[in-house]
């Protein structure tokens, strides 16, 4: 049976696989030189100092020195990435610190470039969680063996990581004031306005009200409360707590495209599980009277935890039955909540150093007990010590974006903490989180319609790959892949065309048919001929009503204008100004490395993007679980 450092390794090297895979595809359209965002025009040459990398912390810099432009040393970075994550998920050899340290590099090059196409929460919790899985991760030199007494102690970062997820993903809903998450009716938008939702979103949109509120408060309580569970000394506790916050994650990942991040997720939870735990040896018979004494006082113990959880619920959510009807509100003030996330975030950071000198004390006293022979008891002792350190320091640098969510626990923290983390920030070995901080879309979702036409009266409308457009049309199963003009269509339409450079860039380019970014979209209107003028218009789109059996969405029929109506020389100006026109020439001469890469991509241009990243990654599960069974 696999332990949860193995499944969290292979977990890790799966996401990765995934983000290289589904990042590639996408490359030309986003970040070559016809794309929205050209990296040309931002990358850095070769750097000269350490504090010249740490600017910029990337591989792409060295591109002129392998004839490569920026556009193919971005696909270098994807396919190699990918190959090696594939190689980690199959080959038990392949799961090194030393490849790990490869994935974490290459995903970071992309990172550092990336812009607003890749700077997501996701995103950054993937490299956070990749770095952890260098250093759980076995070295696999020399002969060293491949599990060591301090695995327990490095999948501990695991364990934090996922709890300062959590925790925070819980409090920043209330922190920001919503008055849709303090009225538990964050439910009765959210399906409808999520980014990309599934099939299922529209029947959970419209199941009763009550159903959502239940639904709503049980999110605070999963997230806030139930994750300080995580540090429990009861077997019985951690279990509950992992079974909860994956049934969480399940529901996200039932109703909406959410890429990797769900799958991520679900992998940081197998932390709060032993090996006992997988292979069902916790459940062994107790025979002894001290064994029977601690198992009722554990029991007891548990009991009282679930009370507790029980009575909080009650009086803090409302939350009773009446009538066979679940009904749930909020029974605190905002003046109340801020002391207790004061309280919470302290006694969080203690309740962690007790555990993590647990598990050190733990580690150390295995070392001295459990191992024969003086050479392997001081090589034990010694690694421990050294990844005790190492584990100290992380934890140390993860305060920083914890204490975030209060000011006032954040000005307690030494001095040398701070300094450390500012050092090492555009690394992003730490990161705050915080997810669905406030609910978008309240009284209809906002959507961008882009428009073409040749005599500016007969318009017809672009169709993108899978966010809302035609009514008829139902919603995507996208995830693990992500779309990533989709989403940021989203966050445009929650703002102005103004703050979203990119999408003007993406108009110019739908003028000129550009091939690249029309592959981003369903379908071309003008495949003929490139249209004269375009425009966008911001519609509010509902979902359709259980009694509308034609049509998934409605939209209102007076749309707002986003864009004025423009042609190409309308924007040339503006876009020269930003140094995305003229399209310089490719860098010469070319190389073979190059030629290679541009070749493997015209292999894959044209494969559906949801088949390739899935028809990828189930490739090396499949092979992974095969060859398993071969053994």
């Amino acid at each position: 049976m696999a332990s949860s450092k193995d499944i969290y390794l292979i977990g890790i090297a799966v996401v990765y696989l995934i983000a290289f895979t589904s990042l590639y595809v996408q490359v030309p359209g986003l970040y070559g030189d016809h794309g929205l965002l050209p990296v040309k025009n931002i990358v850095k040459g070769v750097p000269k100092t350490i504090a010249d990398w740490f600017d910029q912390p990337s591989l792409i810099r060295y591109r002129y020195k392998y004839s490569m432009d920026t556009e193919s040393a971005m696909d270098l970075c994807c396919l190699v990435g990918a190959f090696f994550s594939t190689l980690a998920v199959i080959f038990t050899s392949m799961r090194s610190s030393l490849v790990f340290f490869l994935l974490w590099v290459l995903y970071m090059s992309l990172y550092a470039l990336g812009q607003t196409f890749l700077w997501f929460q996701w995103d950054i919790l993937l490299l956070e969680a990749g770095f952890l899985a260098i250093i759980i991760a076995p070295l696999q030199l020399l002969g060293l063996p491949l599990k060591h007494r301090h695995d327990k102690m490095s999948m501990w970062l695991v364990k934090w990581l996922l709890f300062r997820l959590m925790f925070a993903s819980g409090v920043v809903k209330l922190k920001s004031g919503c008055h849709t998450w303090w009225g538990l009716t964050a439910l009765d938008w959210h399906f409808e306005s999520q980014c990309i939702p599934t099939p299922p979103a529209w029947y959970f949109h419209h199941t009763p009200d009550w159903f959502k509120r239940f639904s709503n408060a049980s999110v605070f309580i999963i997230q806030i409360a139930v994750s300080f569970l995580f540090f429990a000394p009861t077997r019985t506790l951690r279990i509950f707590s992992f079974y909860a916050q994956v049934f969480l994650q399940f529901l996200i990942l039932f109703t909406g495209n959410y890429n990797f991040f769900n799958l991520l997720t679900i992998i940081l939870c197998f932390s709060l599980l032993d090996d006992d735990d997988l292979s069902q040896a916790g459940a062994r018979k107790r025979n002894s009277i001290v064994d029977q004494i601690t198992s009722m006082l554990s029991s007891l113990f548990t009991l009282l935890v679930f009370a507790i959880l029980i009575v909080c619920s009650y009086k803090y959510f409302g939350i009773h039955i009446k009538e066979g009807v679940v009904s749930s509100e909020i029974n605190f003030t905002k003046q109340g909540f801020n002391v207790y996330v004061r309280y919470a975030t302290g006694v969080s950071i203690w309740l962690a150093i007790a555990s993590l000198a647990w598990e050190m004390a733990t580690c150390l006293y295995r070392c001295a007990t459990e191992e024969r022979g003086f050479v392997r008891i001081i090589y034990s002792v010694v690694s421990t010590v050294g990844m005790s350190l190492i584990v100290i320091y992380m934890f140390s640098l993860s305060l920083v974006p914890h204490t975030e969510l209060d000011s006032e626990v954040r000005g307690q923290l030494p001095p040398p903490i701070l300094h450390w983390h500012s050092q090492t920030d555009s690394l992003q070995l730490v990161n705050s989180y915080g997810l669905f901080r406030s609910m978008t879309g309240i009284g209809g979702r906002p959507e961008v319609v882009v428009m073409g036409s040749s005599d500016r009266t007969n318009w017809k409308e672009y169709e993108f790959l899978y966010k809302p457009g035609q009514l008829d049309r139902a919603p995507p199963v996208v995830a693990p892949h992500q779309p990533r003009l989709d989403w940021q269509m989203w966050f445009a339409a929650l703002g102005s065309y103004q703050h979203n450079y990119w999408f003007v860039v993406m108009l110019y380019r739908l003028l000129d048919n550009e091939p690249v970014v029309l592959d981003l979209l369903q379908s071309n209107p003008f495949s003929h001929k490139a249209p004269q003028f375009i425009k966008a218009q911001l519609y509010t789109y509902h979902y359709s009503t259980m009694t509308e059996n034609r049509n998934w969405w409605r939209r209102d029929p007076n749309p707002k204008e986003y864009t004025p109506i423009l042609t190409k020389d309308d924007l040339t100006q503006y876009l020269t100004d930003r140094k995305i026109l003229p399209v310089k020439a490719r860098y010469k001469p070319y190389g073979q490395l190059d030629s290679g890469l541009r070749h493997i991509r015209s292999l894959v241009r044209g494969i559906d993007h949801f088949i390739l990243v899935t028809g990828v990654t189930l490739f090396a599960i499949s092979s992974s679980f095969l060859l398993r069974m071969a053994r």
